[in-house]
């Protein structure tokens, strides 16, 4: 019976930005150089919901000053090959919906939510020859109050739910290489190990919906950050000629656990996917230009897999001992099958 452009509830933000920063190049040596970076950088965050029906209305005003320095060095050890080292610090406001969910008519704003700052040190080097391209680098990011994963999704917006854990690492190595196998031939690629730990965190839980005291408090120091594989790899062998080319790729990724108790059940296996490119070129129709036939086809083997997904936690208590028992689920998105697209490009003159 309502007109349909009846108004459930109604609400608008207004964010403004504004920062200012230094940056200053410096040659120490003829080999040694550094790179000073500082940044001022203010936000502010204005909500206001009217009051309708049953959603009470909230209005709030939010500010924001970060400070965000950055100092690197690259040592230069001959024409080809470098060594570098950099720090930074860098921080990140929270979320509109982890501040306030404003579909939720039971929610309240939570106006001390903390704002994510890491600190991220990175260790590397490179060399670049005329066949070989090297690259490694170490990295350390040192996070407070980091946004991670709480488990589940907001059922009005879709967007996966999420907490400030106080203390987390992720820390790991990245590896790059491309060489030139011959004039037609280049093989490249990349990976990254990573460790990825919750340092400081605990979560309440009610075990028992009958009773408001039935809580019970989960400690996820040192577990897996949801979400994150434990590596990443990519291979690709390129093959160009004068008209042709094929690509081949493959990625690697490692196991994913979907919650923070780091049950395997729920966890997303590691998988490997490959795909292939093709394309031919002819040079010339009719005087108007060049045309390109591609075709690619992705998930080559049809692998059956998921590629992430989000998850949960909660607790149960056994009646005749009191043990409390961290439980999990989840929900997959599954991968599509192999799959295919063709293109056709023409370039006019």
């Amino acid at each position: 019976s309502f007109d349909p452009r009846f108004t459930y509830y109604r609400y608008s933000g207004k964010k403004q930005v504004g920062s200012v920063y230094l940056t200053e190049n410096y040659d120490l040596t003829p080999k040694l150089t550094s790179q000073a970076t500082v940044q001022l950088r203010y936000q502010d965050y204005r909500f206001d919901q009217e009051k309708m029906g049953i959603y009470p209305g909230h209005k709030y005003t939010l500010h924001w000053l970060f400070f965000s320095p950055r100092l690197g060095f690259n040592y230069s050890l001959d024409q080809n090959t470098s060594a570098y080292v950099n720090a930074a610090v860098s921080s990140r406001t929270p979320s509109d919906a982890e501040i306030y969910d404003a579909g939720d008519p039971e929610a309240a704003p939570l106006l001390d939510v903390q704002s994510e700052r890491v600190l991220n040190i990175e260790l590397g080097g490179t060399y670049r020859g005329p066949q070989v391209a090297l690259g490694a680098n170490l990295f350390w990011m040192n996070y407070h109050d980091e946004i991670i994963s709480q488990g589940g999704i907001n059922a009005n917006t879709g967007v996966p739910l999420t907490v400030s854990a106080d203390r987390s690492v992720h820390a790991g190595i990245e590896l790059t290489a491309v060489v030139k196998a011959t004039k037609r031939l280049e093989l490249s690629g990349n990976m990254a190990w990573n460790h990825n730990r919750v340092r400081e965190f605990t979560s309440l839980f009610q075990y028992d919906y009958s009773s408001l005291d039935s809580i019970h408090v989960v400690d996820f120091k040192n577990k897996t950050i949801s979400g994150f594989p434990d590596y990443l790899a990519n291979l690709i062998i390129d093959y160009r000629a004068d008209r042709f080319r094929a690509t081949w790729r493959a990625r690697m990724v490692g196991k994913q656990y979907l919650e923070l108790e780091n049950i395997d059940l729920w966890a997303i296996k590691a998988y490997t996917v490959s795909s292939i490119s093709l394309s031919g070129r002819i040079a010339d129709i009719s005087g108007l230009g060049k045309m390109t036939l591609s075709v690619t086809i992705d998930n080559l083997f049809d692998k059956k897999y998921a590629a992430s997904g989000y998850g949960g936690n909660f607790v149960t208590r056994d009646s005749e001992s009191g043990e409390f028992t961290v439980g999990g689920w989840a929900d997959y998105f599954v991968a599509a099958e192999r799959n295919f697209f063709v293109q056709l490009e023409m370039e006019l003159f």
